[in-house]
């Protein structure tokens, strides 16, 4: 079935009917002939024997049901003329369709064991749902596109199809306890779902699983996840993602927490190796990022729009940057690892604030796709590259534009531009401006991590770098007349 479901079976209001209670001792087939005026009955409480046909019947004939009440019902297998569009179905089953589109709000299912079947109850006008331990399966959308449904119970020992609650724009509250796996696009669409409880059991979050539920802001994810699966949170109100705990996941499926608008911060745990594509893509907010150092590449668009993502740190197994995938970021500097051999199309396209690379681990000069460093002023960008690769940089396409400077232990610096200049007095670094002003300054590791940041207003500046064990810091200064003047110096 196609992941974007629409469910198209519609409830039409009905004038109100003078209605009563019956409690009725049913046969199979028998319930049409047992009440004598089934349209004015409101609240049924079955006892006996019913099959699919008693199930239509109540579903399709009875106008003004509202409670039914089937615990002390079994369900018997049902073969004669076509009933919803078939003339078998099987005992202990609600039948699929039985009461989709009907007015009913409240059920009180059988005691015993039976199955849920697809589109049972869609679009039906129940409030609330508890499923009971006797509920062996639920089929595809079996509550989809339910308009009052607010709090859901689910049943643990049960299996659940796709697209079960889609599209119910009141749930709120949905409790998990003991359920190890939510299959796809189960709760997509549920725009006020806030509170999803005991999810830490999960093992498995299936496709669409949670997309485009804007309420929900926060998620338990427990140590025994494994399956984390495309789109799975997308377009979600999350605003943390802390999956630390989860040692058994080992990929993380495409675009799971993109669109993710209000999402600032974010952790993958140790053993993923494969992130998807687009993993936080469009997260505009997301501002810390911890990803494992395990983690074999930057998938396409990975990061792209993160503009509010100020470092980045780039693993020590990384060998490719995928296309777009720091589109939009706001990292400052960029440490490139030993391993990486591709820069792909668009990678770092738009990446204004930053002012340097440390290329000085690599032997040789990565491959690049096409307009990698479209938008970044390359001749304001200090690449720091090692005495045997330098020269190729100078001579490489695309990097060449880059101020490439070598490695250096000098106690002195190298100023990019030479508005500033400083110097280390043992851990105290001192910072001048000349013929300015300095406004503010802030101070970096080479991978881009803020250590420091200061307002200044003065022709120079001192900063304590004693808590520090660096070799090499980035100094970036705010000038009073607006000019940035980037320095990079060695302790």
């Amino acid at each position: 079935m196609s992941r974007h479901f629409i469910t198209a079976i519609f409830f039409c209001a009905l004038p109100a009917l003078s209605v009563s209670a019956l409690d009725v001792e049913c046969r199979p087939g028998q319930l049409s002939a047992i009440l004598s005026d089934p349209s004015q009955v409101a609240e049924l409480r079955l006892t006996g024997t019913a099959d699919a046909s008693d199930f239509f019947f109540m579903g399709s004939s009875m106008p003004a049901l509202r409670t039914v009440d089937l615990s002390a019902v079994t369900i018997a297998a049902y073969e004669g003329l076509p009933v919803g569009g078939r003339s078998v179905w099987p005992a202990s089953t609600i039948p699929d369709g039985a009461f989709a589109g009907s007015p009913v709000s409240s059920v009180t299912f059988p005691s015993g064991s039976f199955a849920i079947g697809e589109y049972a109850f869609a679009a039906s006008r129940l409030t609330e749902l508890s499923l009971p331990a006797g509920v062996t399966s639920v089929g595809m959308a079996a509550f989809a596109a339910c308009p009052d449904l607010t709090d859901v119970t689910l049943a643990p020992g049960a299996s659940y199809l796709g697209y079960v609650f889609h599209r119910c724009p009141s749930l709120a509250s949905v409790n998990l306890a003991g359920v190890t796996e939510v299959p796809e696009m189960m709760f997509a669409d549920c725009t006020a779902l806030a509170s999803v409880t005991a999810s830490d059991a999960l093992a498995v979050i299936g496709t669409g699983a949670f997309e485009s539920c804007g309420a929900l802001t926060s998620f338990g994810f427990g140590k025994d996840l494994r399956t984390l699966g495309a789109e799975a949170f997308d377009n979600s109100g999350l605003v943390t993602v802390d999956l630390a705990a989860s040692s058994a996941l080992t990929s993380v499926g495409a675009w799971a927490f993109a669109h993710c608008r209000s999402l600032t911060d974010a952790v993958l745990p140790a053993s993923v190796s494969t992130a998807g594509e687009g993993l936080f893509f469009d997260c505009p907010s997301l501002a810390v990022l911890t990803l494992p150092d395990r983690l074999a590449g930057y998938s396409d668009y990975m990061l792209g729009g993160a503009s509010s993502l100020g470092s980045v740190s780039l693993g020590a197994g990384l060998d490719t940057i995928g296309r777009y995938a720091l589109k939009g970021s706001a990292a400052i500097g960029l440490k490139l690892p030993s391993s990486l051999t591709l820069i792909s199309d668009g990678a770092m396209e738009g990446m204004t604030a930053l002012s340097h690379i440390d290329a000085s681990a690599l032997d040789e000069v990565p491959q690049l796709g096409t307009d990698v460093f479209k938008g970044v002023e390359q001749s304001k960008v200090v690449l720091t590259a090692s005495a045997s690769a330098i020269d190729a940089f100078r001579a490489a396409p695309q990097w060449q534009e880059f101020d490439i400077q070598g490695t250096t232990t000098d106690e002195h610096l190298t100023a990019v531009p030479s508005a500033i200049r400083g110097r280390f007095e043992g851990a105290l670094l001192l910072v001048e401006a000349s013929g300015t002003t300095i406004a503010a300054l802030q101070l970096f590791t080479l991978s881009g991590l803020l250590l420091d940041d200061v307002a200044i207003d003065s022709d120079h500046a001192a900063v304590d770098t004693s808590a520090h064990s660096d070799a090499v810091y980035v100094v970036v200064c705010t000038l009073s007349d607006g000019r940035s003047a980037t320095l990079k110096i060695a302790r």
